[in-house]
């Protein structure tokens, strides 16, 4: 529109100077103004007047542009304040959240690990618990042997006192009286129990590889081979049939070998991690004096003696 207003401002201009130009626009000898106008006089008055006005509106419109203009250029402010201030507050809230991330991973942190010491003191404490129960077994089936270091407590001389030469129908070392094979059974199963339960409430929290000892151990068949025979064996027919060991048989008796390397492994594992944690070897001098080793123990030549009999 502006375009338009200017050409015909700049033709009115034009034509009013040539109007001018191109010869007389004023008549001296006549007294009235408007008679003194030529025609070229009156052209060119019609051509002011008509860029007069043309001009007066541009300037109307160009005010009027001007405050649109304005008007527009303050609404685009008010809209840049809004969206910096959204853009603050979205600031403030993205820092906020990062924050409370930082201090959630913190927390999770810090549980995930009291979880981990939890579990590592609960596991040690089950673990002394049967590892003092096998200890027991030892002194009760031993012909005078007693492990003097830690890789001899979970040796194979270990396992064959413990599986092939502790009669099962002697007392336990508990009170009630109880026979061996009535209480290592409830003994084994209390302790499979205890990890499974630790495994199942704590395990995403644990560290794989302390999840993946605890779980070895739980799963060894020898926590449920000895108390299922143990069980069975409440049946005269089946008692008549098996010496009193917890393990009849070369087979079980080297499963119980291998179960005891995922004990042992988990055993290191429960001392490197709680400082706290040892077998009672430091006593071993003090214990063969005062503990009367051997009185349940069924020796190789009672064991061939009763297969023997039995014609096994």
């Amino acid at each position: 529109m502006l375009l338009l207003l200017n050409v015909f401002l700049l033709l009115s201009g034009a034509l009013a100077a040539v109007a001018a130009i191109g010869g007389e626009t004023w008549r001296k000898d006549e007294p009235r103004v408007f008679k003194r106008l030529t025609g070229r006089g009156w052209i060119s008055i019609v051509c002011v007047v008509f860029a007069l006005g043309i001009g007066v509106w541009k300037e109307f419109l160009v005010d009027g542009e001007v405050a649109q203009q304005k008007r527009e250029n303050e609404q685009l402010r008010g809209q840049i304040k809004i969206l910096g201030d959204l853009l603050k507050d979205a600031n403030t809230t993205l820092r906020d959240t990062q924050t409370k991330l930082t201090e959630a991973q913190v927390s999770t942190k810090k549980i995930t690990e009291g979880i981990q010491a939890y579990v590592y003191d609960s596991v040690a404490l089950h673990t002394r618990r049967f590892l003092g129960a096998v200890w027991y077994m030892i002194e009760d089936a031993t012909d005078g042997w007693l492990p003097a270091s830690e890789g001899e407590f979970f040796s194979q001389r270990t396992a064959k006192l413990v599986c092939s030469e502790l009669h099962g129908n002697g007392p336990a070392r508990v009170s009630p009286p109880q026979p061996w094979f009535k209480w290592i059974a409830s003994t084994m199963r209390t302790y499979k129990a205890e990890l499974a339960e630790l495994l199942k409430s704590h395990g995403p929290q644990l560290d794989m590889n302390f999840f993946r000892l605890i779980a070895n151990v739980e799963r060894a068949p020898m926590f449920w081979l000895i108390p299922d025979l143990a069980s069975a064996r409440q049946t005269d027919e089946l008692a008549a049939r098996l010496p009193p060991v917890l393990c009849p048989g070369d087979e079980m008796q080297a499963q119980v070998e291998r179960d005891f390397g995922a004990l042992a492994a988990l055993y290191t594992e429960i001392k490197n991690g709680t400082r706290r944690f040892r077998l009672p070897l430091r006593d071993l001098p003090l214990r063969k004096q005062t503990i009367k080793l051997g009185r349940n123990r069924f020796t190789p030549e009672q064991l061939s003696k009763w297969q023997k009999e039995h014609g096994s």
